[in-house]
């Protein structure tokens, strides 16, 4: 003999388990998302404030290298008289 009302619980009970976990996935899903897209927008901050460091010691670079060469000409032209 086959219990009705035990199937009939344990039915709605496996179902309400299911519901529990899908919506416990569709929450992790949707924290994964918003952490992946906060690392993006830090990664591209990063790579932001790098190309601006890069740029600043470029041209600090190329400052540098022209007060080189302008300190040589001087000294290379220093006794020539225009």
């Amino acid at each position: 003999m086959f219990n009705y009302n035990f199937a009939t619980e344990n039915s709605e009970e496996q179902k309400c388990e299911c519901e529990t976990l899908l919506l416990t996935v569709e929450a992790l899903k949707a924290q994964l998302e918003e952490q992946t897209r906060l690392c993006k927008e830090q990664v591209n901050y990063i790579q932001t404030l790098l190309q601006s460091y890069m740029y600043d010691n470029l041209s600090n670079y190329i400052l540098n290298m022209l007060c080189i060469v302008i300190s040589e000409l001087h000294t290379q032209y220093q006794g020539f008289i225009w």
